[in-house]
């Protein structure tokens, strides 16, 4: 059977986000075996496996162990596709985090949300696979 693996950031009810109500309706229509580790609060999702990680608690320390404690989680796991869903504005260390579960896991993809074009530096350091954009333009 396949095993998929979705590393998210910071999924929580209520689903009020567009970028969150899609990445549930991703994890949904994913056909084999799927777990998520989350960094955030514990989800409930129809035929899924979820790992909450969280490190609100204690917050640069906590951020950092809870990266490790979620490739330990992906050792175990050994997936057969996994993608992440970073947050939407992610940082040089998320980016890090990626480059690091790319070379772990076979066929990655990350997926990134933007609300704005991605800056070029941005892309100099990132191995984002796949980006949506979404304008927001102001109603008057």
């Amino acid at each position: 059977m396949m095993k998929n693996l979705v590393i998210c950031e910071n999924l929580k009810y209520p689903l009020d986000e567009g970028a969150t109500k899609l990445t549930i309706e991703f994890i949904k229509s994913l056909k084999g075996k799927v777990v998520v580790i989350n960094f955030g609060e514990k989800l409930k999702i129809k035929n899924t496996i979820v790992i909450p990680i969280s490190y609100s608690n204690f917050p640069i320390f906590g951020f950092i162990f809870g990266r490790l404690l979620s490739l330990i989680c992906v050792f175990k796991i050994k997936p057969d596709y996994s993608y992440y869903f970073p947050l939407c504005s992610p940082g040089i260390i998320n980016q890090i985090y990626a480059l690091i579960l790319s070379k772990l896991t076979r066929n990655f993809k990350e997926v990134l949300y933007q609300i704005k074009n991605i800056s070029s530096f941005f892309k100099l350091f990132s191995k984002f696979n796949i980006g949506v954009i979404s304008k927001i333009r102001a109603e008057s």
